[in-house]
């Protein structure tokens, strides 16, 4: 199960056009990873990956990076809600539906701050 939270923030009058892209994935060794992607739209950025033992830390270390960008005033874009999707890998065949931003299984919506949760 994956699930990806892409963001910017554009600031003409300072000449800033800028992207965030977050993603929690399995590893292939049962772990879970927070990717993390930045840079300047339109050009090559950093990227990180963070691995965790368990997915409620990555949930937790995804959500605290969300948290810190909304602050600093990267916004969701509505360009990227498609590709916001939750990975459904049953029945045959790779199955994505989007979502007003992300979803997580088994209750763990409410550690959702309000701007994320589904309406």
């Amino acid at each position: 199960m994956s699930f990806h939270l892409h963001c910017q923030r554009i600031d003409a009058s300072r000449n800033m056009a800028r992207y965030y892209t977050l993603a929690i994935e399995p590893t292939l060794f049962g772990e879970t990873a927070v990717v993390r992607s930045w840079g300047r739209i339109g050009k090559c950025g950093g990227e990180r990956t963070d691995v965790f033992g368990t997915e409620q830390e990555a949930v937790a270390h995804f959500l605290d990076l969300a948290r810190r960008k909304r602050r600093k005033g990267y916004r969701p874009t509505k360009a990227a809600m498609p590709l916001v999707t939750r990975h459904d890998h049953s029945a045959g065949g790779a199955r994505c539906r989007a979502r007003d931003l992300f979803t997580f299984e088994a209750g763990a919506t409410k550690l959702l701050p309000r701007w994320v949760q589904r309406s």
